[in-house]
C-alpha cells in the first residue's frame, strides 16, 4: 500500500495462498503505531496499479460477524464480503482478512494458529 517500513512493526505471516491468477500471496501482519490519516500522511504513498481507495476499518468492526456477508461463487465456493465500511472489502483482500482474524482469536485464546509464525506476542 506504499507505507513506508519504518512505520510498521511486523508482527507474523501467514502461509502463502495462490490468487485467481496463480501467483502467491504471502500475507504479512504488522501493526502501525499511533494515528494514521491515509489521505495526509506524506509517508504513504500508494500505488494506483494496485490499490483503488485507502480507507481504515476499526478491528473491533472487523470482528463483528454481522458485518459480513458471504457471496457464492458456484463450483468455486462462498467467499466472505464485508459490507460496513465506506467501500467493500471482498476477493482476495476479504479473504485474507477473514484469515487474520481467525488468527488472531486462536492466539487470543492462547493456541498457535495454524501456519501464523508470531515475531512478538500479540
Amino acid at each position: 500500500m506504499g507505507l513506508n517500513r519504518d512505520r510498521v512493526e511486523v508482527i507474523g505471516q501467514l502461509e502463502e495462498v495462490p490468487s485467481k491468477h496463480g501467483l502467491g500471496v504471502t500475507p504479512v501482519v504488522g501493526v502501525i503505531s499511533g494515528d494514521i490519516d491515509l489521505t495526509e500522511d506524506p509517508l504513504i504513498n500508494p500505488s494506483s496499479k494496485e490499490i483503488e481507495v485507502n480507507f481504515t476499518v476499526p478491528i473491533v468492526d472487523l470482528f463483528d460477524d454481522s458485518h459480513w456477508k458471504l457471496d457464492s461463487f458456484g463450483r468455486f465456493g462462498k467467499f466472505p464480503r464485508y459490507v460496513r465500511a465506506r467501500e467493500p472489502i471482498w476477493g482476495m483482500t476479504a479473504y485474507l482478512t477473514k484469515r487474520i482474524l481467525a488468527e488472531i482469536e486462536e492466539v487470543e485464546i492462547g493456541l498457535r494458529g495454524k501456519g501464523f509464525k508470531p515475531k512478538s506476542k500479540l
